[in-house]
């Protein structure tokens, strides 16, 4: 999640609609950890994105526009480019038209699949079903889900995936059954 209001979410004490239940319900866990105190570097996608796949503040990876100078993410070591050099498996499956490759955005480095089809709609009603179904197709290939332990046993070295997020509980069953 890159940019959501704390003070909208009942798990910071928000109390006039319930309007996160899965990510209340996730933060309910027994083995769940609510962190306090975290400042977002920035009130919208293309800058967010850049630090939490850089580490690094606006300042420094230079993604502060929607377009021109200052809209891509330079060649820069990200988080994905550093897990595929380990040999990770990595992919990514997005619904936000400001990352699309045809943007030349610059987001896509380091992830060897790319899927910005869920983008197509723009702002159209793209569901985080949609991106997460093609974001489990894809980790279908390469993981088997155990449901007995709830666990997802991959081929290959490891996975990092991005995807909207979705209730893991309605994920399973689509995962077991493949």
């Amino acid at each position: 999640v890159d940019t959501l209001r704390k003070d909208h979410l009942p798990v910071y004490g928000y109390t006039a609609r319930d309007t996160t239940p899965a990510l209340a319900a996730l933060a309910a866990a027994p083995d769940s950890v609510v962190v306090h105190g975290l400042v977002g570097c920035s009130s919208w996608t293309k800058p967010s994105m850049a630090t939490l796949f850089t580490g690094l503040p606006p300042a420094e990876h230079g993604v502060m526009r929607l377009t021109g100078a200052g809209a891509r993410l330079a060649d820069t070591d990200s988080l994905p480019q550093v897990f595929m050099r380990s040999g990770y498996a990595t992919g990514c499956v997005m619904s936000n038209f400001l990352l699309k490759r045809l943007s030349g955005s610059g987001f896509e480095a380091g992830f060897a699949f790319w899927d910005d089809a869920p983008a197509e709609a723009v702002h159209e009603g793209t569901s985080a079903q949609q991106v997460a179904t093609a974001g489990l197709n894809w980790l279908s290939q390469r993981c088997v889900f155990v449901p007995s332990s709830g666990a997802i046993c991959c081929k290959s070295k490891s996975i990092f995936a991005c995807a909207s997020t979705v209730r893991v509980s309605t994920l399973r069953p689509a995962v077991a059954s493949r």
